[in-house]
């Protein structure tokens, strides 16, 4: 809902998505973690205000811009998505229990 919600699409996405991450398994630098969802969240949004002021089409400049820094929102969005999955696979990994070996007849 935060995503729909004007203003509070603004902030909540960044604070929603920087939680899923941490709640996924342990971090090994928490600094990096909040370093990159920051740099998301501000090339997301810096792509979403840039393409309202360039909705006219008179600055070639910075409809490039506003592309670019869509372009660099989905790779790091890429990027999160592959940070959450491996660490909820490496949280789920060690709660199951270890594999038994075959037995010898």
């Amino acid at each position: 809902m935060a995503w729909l919600i004007p203003v509070v699409n603004l902030w909540f996405p960044r604070g929603l998505l920087l939680g899923t991450l941490r709640a996924s398994g342990p971090a090994p630098d928490k600094r990096r973690d909040e370093l990159l969802v920051n740099a998301w969240w501000v090339a997301w949004i810096g792509h979403g205000i840039l393409a309202l002021v360039t909705q006219s089409g008179t600055s070639l400049p910075l409809m490039v811009l506003s592309e670019a820094l869509y372009a660099a929102a989905a790779g790091l969005a890429v990027v999160l998505i592959q940070r959450v999955t491996t660490r909820q696979s490496t949280a789920l990994a060690a709660l199951r229990p270890a594999e038994r070996g075959a037995a010898t007849v």
